[in-house]
């Protein structure tokens, strides 16, 4: 990918989590889901600002995040 292109698979935190998360999120140098969904569940809340809920919520986001890249991918035949 080039630099500066948006990668759609990759969204930024801002654009699944409530802003508080994504503050807190932020504020720890996590800027996109992907990252944040691969950490396990003690190193989220190692981190300030997050605690369960935040991790809670970073969950949904990223299942609800893959579900959606995969609708867009699916079915489409050129």
């Amino acid at each position: 990918m080039k630099t500066g292109q948006k990668d759609n698979r990759d969204p930024p935190v801002t654009s699944y989590l409530p802003g508080w998360v994504a503050r807190a999120l932020a504020a720890n140098g996590i800027r996109r889901l992907a990252e944040a969904a691969s950490m396990s569940d003690a190193d989220l809340l190692k981190l300030p600002g997050i605690g369960k809920a935040s991790v809670k919520l970073i969950r949904s986001a990223s299942r609800k995040s893959r579900r959606e890249h995969r609708g867009q991918t699916s079915g489409t035949t050129t």
